[in-house]
């Protein structure tokens, strides 16, 4: 076992990236629930203190919407070409790439997360990365481990070179500097 890496791996597994100090969120409903609702209609005196009051009254009960929020700190996210895993004190969960849904970085305040919904899970968890560089190469890395997983690593990184070769073909042509003036 790595002694950088938290998780113990499984048969044939590796590690693409350990990163340490990140946070894990996930959605959450608040517990804040109002009912708004009104009723009308008209009284009528039965006898003296009783009242029939046939009334319409309609009502819906509001629900706070779902928001992301930490629930474990400074904790410890693994990218493997199997899985994602991350430890922290308090929560450890498991994102396998063969159940990963998408990989969707959220904008919140200056920071990012990376949210990883997986199949049969019923709350969205995610990684709380904090700068868009952070955002960047952990996505990339997951983006990488994806493919990997699937046995298509050979296809993802053709399709990577091709790119670089395209993005090397467009590149617009460096200047070429003057050599200085002789001295006097």
């Amino acid at each position: 076992m790595d002694s950088e890496c938290p998780i113990i791996t499984k048969r044939g597994e590796e590690v693409l990236l350990v990163c340490h100090g990140l946070l894990l969120t996930e959605t959450r409903r608040a517990p804040k629930v109002s009912y708004g609702g009104r009723s009308h209609g008209l009284s009528v005196r039965v006898a003296k203190g009783v009242y029939y009051r046939p009334s319409v009254h309609r009502g819906a009960i509001e629900q706070a919407p779902e928001e992301t929020r930490v629930i474990d700190g400074e904790g410890v996210f693994d990218v493997t070409n199997k899985r994602g895993v991350f430890r922290g004190n308090l929560h450890t969960r498991e994102f396998r790439w063969d159940k990963l849904v998408s990989v969707s970085p959220e904008q919140i305040g200056k920071s990012y997360v990376l949210m990883m919904p997986v199949e049969n899970r019923q709350r969205v968890s995610g990684v709380f990365v904090g700068t868009p560089e952070n955002a960047d190469i952990v996505t990339r890395r997951i983006l990488f481990g994806v493919p990997l997983s699937q046995e298509r690593g050979d296809e993802f990184i053709e399709r990577l070179e091709g790119e670089l070769a395209e993005l090397q073909a467009n590149k617009p042509p460096v200047p070429e500097l003057l050599p200085p003036p002789p001295p006097s």
